[in-house]
């Protein structure tokens, strides 16, 4: 984490309108865990924290869901930490799942490894 991501999360705690939404562990992967960033903009950022390694022909896909919809907000490598993500406005929750490598137009439901509500 360089100084400038560093400020930038302190920033992001400290901001009143932004929503922290703690993703949780589906049964693909019980003790996974992700936070997110979520600014009243519709900025999206995400801090990482324990999610299972891949094989090198896959990544991880965040999504947002607005509308009953998911909405594609990036794709990214678990060894990349704190970072910024599409800006996604009207999200209800995110999850994030298992795709082949360069992200899918659509999640692959069946390996959802995190979901978590926006409070």
């Amino acid at each position: 984490l360089d100084l400038q991501q560093g400020q930038l999360q302190i920033a992001l705690y400290n901001d009143s309108d932004t929503r922290i939404v703690d993703l949780k562990g589906t049964d693909n992967a019980p003790n996974a865990s992700l936070r997110v960033f979520y600014g009243e903009n519709g900025q999206v950022y995400m801090d990482l924290a324990s999610l299972p390694k891949l094989s090198q022909d896959q990544q991880y896909q965040l999504w947002g869901i607005v509308d009953g919809k998911p909405i594609d907000a990036g794709v990214f490598n678990p060894s990349n930490g704190f970072q910024s993500m599409k800006t996604i406005e009207g999200a209800v929750a995110f999850a994030v799942t298992i795709e082949p490598t360069g992200g899918s137009k659509s999640p692959s439901l069946e390996t959802m490894v995190v979901i978590g509500e926006v409070g």
